[in-house]
């Protein structure tokens, strides 16, 4: 100071504080920057899940529509032999072959997507797959509740009709017609019973339809989200 030189020092000052501030701006950008590319790689890797998820979601309700299909198929001709609109001869002599297609069977409807990725729409960060899967939650909860309903009235309504039918109703993994459950045709209530189950059918139907139109879109954006990254 005596030398007059304060003037220097504050400048040498201020240009060290320059410089330090622009390596705190660097090393931030760079700690920011390698953060991001490691939340791009998480959410890439989350992406890849989905996908597989997705996959298997899509063969797994399409098994249920045919499942719901193949059961409707026999509420219906056995409300029609009820009602005398058909008779035995008309009746199909063996059911079809898959298991699931087997008459008054409940059906699981949990979705691989959902159990596995429980907080999904909320780590993605792409808005687009984001809201997608939104949509998907939203349209599996109308699946879930329509199965559950169905699966009720089979498990609750169909009930007593095995307690008092049990020497003669089959396993129902051994019905070959509807002419093995025939005795339903006794009562109204038996009757009135194959007609409700059957709308609870119906209402499984429409859900899953609709569930899987949202599940091809979602594979369709994951595939493409995918598809930016693939080098």
């Amino acid at each position: 100071m005596e030398k007059g030189k304060t003037g220097k020092y504050f400048k040498y000052a201020i240009g060290e504080i320059i410089l330090v501030v622009i390596g705190i701006l660097i090393a931030l950008q760079i700690n920011n920057w390698n953060e991001a590319r490691i939340a791009k790689k998480n959410e890439i890797i989350l992406v890849q899940q989905l996908l597989e998820d997705a996959k298997t979601d899509s063969q797994f309700f399409n098994d249920r529509v045919k499942s719901l299909k193949g059961q409707k198929r026999f509420y219906n001709e056995l409300f029609q032999f009820c009602n005398n609109e058909i008779s035995e001869d008309e009746i199909r002599k063996e059911l079809d072959s898959s298991l699931f297609h087997q008459p008054f069977i409940q059906l699981i409807y949990q979705s691989n997507l959902i159990t596995n990725n429980p907080e999904a729409s909320v780590e993605l960060d792409n808005n687009i797959l984001k809201q997608s899967l939104r949509n998907y939650i939203s349209k599996h909860k109308y699946v879930a509740t329509s199965l559950e309903n169905h699966n009720s009235r089979i498990e609750n309504d169909f009930a007593k009709f095995r307690i008092r039918y049990h020497q003669i109703i089959p396993n129902t993994y051994k019905a070959k017609s509807v002419i093995d459950y025939s005795f339903l045709c006794d009562s109204d209530t038996g009757i009135g019973l194959v007609k409700f189950i059957n709308s609870k059918n119906s209402d499984g139907i429409k859900n899953l339809t609709n569930f899987l139109e949202a599940n091809e879109e979602l594979i369709i954006k994951l595939k493409s989200y995918l598809g930016k990254y693939n080098d």
